[in-house]
């Protein structure tokens, strides 16, 4: 797969050539602001996700003692090569140390203090911002709904992030060594917690000691150490056996209203009844009165053809709406003298009427 450089950040392009990744950012200091879209070639193509890096590094390494008693003793360094094969570095920690030097290939970055991610990012590799030890503040996107392995692990000055309705899992070490962070909200999309997900490796130095779980108890598929001892969970959903007492409560309650409601309704039912005229005859003076309603209107023939702002057409005779409105166009324009085009819709014909009408 290709990769770039765009304005110091190196970016690899996807298989399908429709996205990027953001894969090493050398020498990133202070606030970091990632792009939601790059260019290269003359193309742009949209950030989606923060890379980590799986790194093989070789050095040198071994040696052979000889001795030749005829001459002088001395060391004989017979060249081998080692292996290290690093499980996921961050791109804010890979140096630009030699290849052949392990030590100067990942260093904690002490001097990155916030990133601003773009809501185009949709996913974080393993080891996202691992070691990033002055990281104060970063935001999570809605579109990722995923926190890794080891994403944030090792960043001791993150004192809070907000965690979505969205993210459905938090990965093994994802907040490991997470000393200043001093309580946490799981939302209720969340069903898996991994190993150690918020654990130190001194107890005493663990900051976390709050966290509440949008959830019932049990709803969350948690491993036994994802946090340390000194936690302590708060699961903020009702408790399963209330809902059953209030279900089983409900029933024994509605009868007694609902037999008793009856009663009064046949007894109201026929006052009700007996102010259907007047409830039809309150709309008819606002129908009558076209006038104020409507952006244009004509009579003619005892009937009112009035045209609303979004351009329906009522039409009224003696006050009442007439239930066939292009029936009524229809006798009008016969009445009047108006030609009518087959192909006109209600509203067209509508809205010619009255203008002819009005002579317009």
């Amino acid at each position: 797969m290709a990769s770039f450089e765009y304005f110091g950040f190196h970016y690899e392009i996807a298989e399908d050539d429709k996205s990027v990744t953001l894969r090493w950012v050398p020498y990133a200091k202070g606030n970091i602001f990632i792009p939601k879209e790059v260019e290269y070639n003359n193309k742009k193509y949209p950030v989606i996700g923060i890379g980590g890096f799986k790194l093989s590094v070789y050095e040198w390494g071994g040696g052979v003692k000889e001795t030749d008693g005829r001459k002088k003793n001395y060391w004989k360094v017979e060249p081998s090569w080692r292996f290290h094969h690093y499980e996921g570095v961050s791109p804010f920690t890979l140096s630009n140390g030699k290849e052949s030097d392990a030590d100067k290939q990942i260093i904690p970055n002490t001097t990155i203090t916030a990133v601003k991610l773009p809501e185009t990012i949709n996913f974080l590799g393993e080891c996202a911002f691992r070691k990033c030890h002055a990281l104060e503040e970063v935001n999570l996107p809605k579109g990722i709904t995923v926190i890794p392995f080891r994403a944030f692990s090792g960043c001791r000055a993150l004192k809070s992030i907000q965690l979505h309705e969205g993210i459905t899992e938090i990965g093994d070490m994802a907040f490991f060594g997470c000393s200043a962070m001093k309580e946490i909200t799981i939302p209720s999309t969340v069903k898996k917690i991994g190993s150690a997900a918020f654990g130190d490796s001194n107890q005493n130095q663990s900051g976390l000691t709050v966290v509440n779980i949008l959830n019932d108890e049990g709803e969350v598929l948690m491993h036994p150490d994802s946090f340390t001892d000194r936690v302590k969970i708060k699961y903020l959903g009702k408790p399963k056996a209330a809902k059953k007492t209030a279900k089983a409560e409900t029933p024994k309650a509605a009868p007694k209203p609902a037999k008793a409601a009856p009663k009064p309704a046949k007894a109201e039912a026929p006052k009700a009844a007996a102010k259907p005229a007047a409830a039809k005859a309150t709309p008819k003076p606002a129908k009558a009165a076209p006038a104020g309603n409507f952006k244009k209107s004509a009579s003619a023939k005892g009937y009112v053809i009035g045209i609303t702002a979004d351009s329906k057409v009522m039409v009224t005779k003696g006050g009442a709406p007439c239930d066939n409105a292009k029936g009524a166009l229809r006798e009008v324009a016969e009445a009047v003298g108006f030609t009518i085009d087959a192909k006109w819709n209600t509203q067209q014909l509508g809205s010619k009427l009255v203008d002819f009408i009005n002579g317009k």
